[in-house]
């Protein structure tokens, strides 16, 4: 379940003072893992399931990604929609990498 970790901080990380509660929270992780698992289970839906967990793992890459400062990497309010536009763009490239070449997806250190 590491590739929930980074789902969870940025939950946490982009909720305001107020937030969630942590019962919420591990709700929703727990259902975005046992989607990604139960696709990959069944073997009609198993290449669902690798591209859900690819795409997951290129979440957790541009995460990686826009905490490289602290305060983040682009951290001006009125261009702040950046950091996310970066997180869903490595979410695609690797969901793309993955279809284009499974196995590269599947084996890279990122997955």
């Amino acid at each position: 379940m590491p590739k929930d970790i980074p789902a969870w901080a940025v939950f946490v990380n982009t909720l305001d003072d107020v937030g969630v509660s942590d019962l919420t929270l591990t709700t929703v992780i727990l259902v975005l893992f046992g989607l990604g698992f139960l696709l990959g289970v069944l073997e009609l839906s198993r290449i669902v399931g690798i591209l859900i967990l690819s795409t997951i793992g290129g979440f957790a890459l541009g995460i990686r990604i826009i905490l490289l400062r602290s305060g983040l990497l682009i951290s001006n309010p009125s261009i702040f929609f950046v950091n996310w536009l970066i997180v869903g763009l490595c979410g695609f490239a690797c969901s793309i990498l993955v279809i284009w070449k499974q196995r590269v997806g599947v084996v890279s250190p990122e997955h």
